[in-house]
């Protein structure tokens, strides 16, 4: 079983996003045949919305092969909070 999250910090005054701080990413991994690390997080402000995104750099071996599984996650929100995300191969 593995969990991937990520998530943007913003400020916003009640009405919009001011600014975006930061955006981060973590991960529990229980399968030991799979090694995954993170890449480097972005974070932008796109109209009303405060985004960031993660990509997730996977390896799993079996049987002496290895299988590279990459993902994009990214996540947004608006004023009130979160609005969306998604996780994709890449």
């Amino acid at each position: 079983m593995t969990k991937l999250s990520v998530w943007v910090n913003y400020y916003t005054n009640g009405n919009k996003i001011t600014k975006v701080n930061f955006a981060d990413g973590g991960k529990r991994n229980y399968n030991g045949a799979v090694t995954i690390s993170k890449g480097v997080p972005k974070h932008w402000k796109d109209g009303s919305y405060a985004n960031g995104s993660v990509v997730w750099e996977g390896n799993i071996v079996f049987k002496g092969f290895g299988v590279s599984i990459d993902k994009r996650e990214k996540v947004w929100a608006n004023e009130y909070g979160y609005r969306g995300g998604y996780l994709k191969n890449i």
